[in-house]
């Protein structure tokens, strides 16, 4: 029987939460036996007004995570990559260091790895697209991930959970090159951790309508736990008012990966999905991203564009035009 504990959020009692829960979901154990853990949270913005709506991973959990991990003998790393290029894209030290996690290494052992900088190491896959790519020494090495995402909506995968949250271990900053494929190449990446996985979904404050970034938040206070991250993000999508098999990569995932009774999922705690759940307003794609979706299908075109030349040149003077262009939704090519 596939487990999900969902409860509303409580900063006074997080601690004993995650606690119980690492105990239920036998993590205990197995961080008993881990040497390296890593903790993957939703980094996707460095600019602090994104960050105070709800489009990284709260802080909280984070730094309640780390509490825990350290009564364990294990090593315990935070991961992310870059986003974006050198001259218009999220910064992952900016982000962190916005969000007070820098600030926790003052009280707690722990690194911090940019696997954009990490050692590369290549992957090969017999996926549905992936054949071939480089991933983080240290994301491959992990015996064991905590997976913390945002629950949010997003203008290309539908929704950003604990699924889409781990394309964030590929290194390469332009990986928006993925895009064309994100439903089967989320399923795909996903097949190589699935089984060293655990979530916890923060879903304190969501995003609904133009996310993954520049949504409208929405105050759900809720934290769920789980062990399967296809579960997790079954249960999530349900929690927005999602058909979750209209989410592609739920949908691919499931069938070509990790096909498990999805409609036999066993709550721990005191609510349910149809305690919390609402209609989430869906990302709405005007003409100019739909423009973005059709150039993403071509990589090199892609680079061209992300070049500094162009981004100097042409981008920059058209900045304001772009804005309104844009529709407030998340832009690959200028802030």
């Amino acid at each position: 029987m596939n487990k999900f504990s969902l409860y509303k959020f409580d900063e006074d009692n997080i601690d004993s939460i995650i606690s119980r829960e690492f105990r239920y979901f036998g993590i205990d154990k197995k961080l008993e036996n881990s040497k390296l853990v890593i903790i993957k949270p939703n980094l996707v913005t460095d600019i602090d007004k994104y960050i105070q709506n709800g489009a990284n991973t709260d802080v909280r959990i984070i730094e309640s995570v780390i509490k825990y991990l350290s009564t364990f003998n294990c090593k315990v790393v935070i991961v992310e990559s870059e986003t974006g290029t050198k001259i218009k894209g999220r910064k992952l030290n900016k982000a962190l260091e916005l969000m007070g996690v820098k600030k926790l290494k003052d009280k707690y052992n722990f690194d911090i790895i940019n696997l954009t900088n990490d050692v590369q190491v290549t992957v090969n896959f017999n996926g549905c697209i992936l054949k071939c790519v480089k991933m983080g020494k240290t994301s491959l090495d992990a015996d064991l991930i905590i997976n913390i995402p945002k629950l949010k909506t997003h203008k290309y995968s539908t929704i950003t959970c604990s699924l889409k949250n781990m394309f964030g271990l590929i290194p390469d900053p332009l990986r928006v090159i993925y895009h064309r494929n994100i439903h089967k190449i989320l399923a795909d990446l996903n097949n190589l951790f699935i089984d060293k996985t655990f979530v916890i979904l923060d879903a304190i404050k969501c995003m609904e309508g133009q996310g993954p970034i520049y949504g409208t938040p929405v105050d759900m206070n809720l934290i769920g736990f789980c062990d399967d991250m296809l579960v997790n993000d079954y249960i999530g999508a349900k929690i927005m008012g999602i058909d979750p098999f209209e989410v592609k990569h739920i949908k691919y995932f499931n069938e070509k990966y990790h096909n498990i009774a999805l409609d036999k999922i066993s709550f721990r705690g005191k609510l349910k999905v149809e305690d919390v759940a609402i209609k989430f307003e869906p990302c709405k794609k005007n003409l100019f991203i739909r423009i973005e979706e059709q150039l993403m299908r071509n990589p090199p075109i892609v680079r061209f564009l992300l070049s500094d030349f162009i981004r100097k040149n042409v981008f920059y003077h058209m900045r304001k035009g772009l804005k309104k262009l844009r529709g407030g939704s998340y832009d690959w090519h200028v802030k």
